[in-house]
């Protein structure tokens, strides 16, 4: 993991270099913000995404991954409409719970004001039996995801094993200190299902009653 920070540190310091030289051509020159917040975003990414694509139980991954959490973000911080950092933890525990496998690749960062830095990811997921199951278990005649013995819907045959491409943001809310105080992740879900199913009407039928959104958002049993 060491060797994969030290190159993440090397990409955005590249990254950085190339942004404000371009600042520096068009006569504009100007240090957005400072190179930690960069480097925040890009270690967010390859943290959900290590304990996203963890084939084991994730202990040690939730271990670092809380401790990089509280490094960054305020106590309070603000993720979708609950508050904390476990919040954060537990929104990538129900990934982990509702895909066997997700890729979550960073295409590039700016900052959208002073205070909101945005990076634009790439989504990769497969939809399997456990995202029918736990993400559309109203496409299975008996509404909860076959535990009662139902079977599924054509919608879900069609939808089941198909890889999604997503386009994505998470956006980092950031105070004087450069600490994340709010974090808004999304990806936008509805383009390639419209691909899939061919019609709006279809894919809205897939949505109604869904745990997850066209936005990609997991919805908990606490919000239904």
């Amino acid at each position: 993991m060491k060797c994969e920070i030290a190159k993440l540190k090397a990409d955005i310091a590249s990254l950085i270099e190339r942004r404000n030289d371009s600042l520096q051509l068009n006569g504009s020159f100007q240090f957005l913000t400072s190179p930690r917040v960069w480097l925040i975003a890009a270690e967010y990414v390859h943290h959900f995404s290590s304990y996203i694509l963890s084939t084991v139980e994730p202990v040690e991954l939730l271990h670092q991954a809380s401790k990089f959490l509280n490094t960054v973000m305020v106590s309070d911080v603000i993720i979708g409409s609950h508050f904390g950092i476990e919040a954060q933890l537990e929104n990538w525990r129900l990934y982990a719970q509702f895909f066997d496998k997700i890729q979550l690749g960073l295409r590039s960062m700016h900052m959208s004001t002073t205070e909101t830095l945005v990076a634009c990811t790439c989504v990769s997921v497969t939809i399997t039996n456990r995202t029918l199951q736990q993400g559309f278990p109203h496409l299975n005649s008996d509404g909860t995801g076959g535990t009662k013995g139902g079977v599924w819907s054509p919608v879900a045959v069609r939808m089941l094993d198909q890889k999604l491409i997503m386009c994505g943001t998470v956006k980092f809310g950031l105070d004087v200190m450069d600490k994340v105080t709010r974090v808004d992740f999304q990806a936008d879900m509805m383009t390639p299902m419209t691909k899939l199913l061919h019609n709006l009407r279809t894919v809205s039928y897939a949505f109604t009653k869904a745990r997850i959104t066209p936005d990609f958002y997991i919805v908990r049993d606490v919000d239904i």
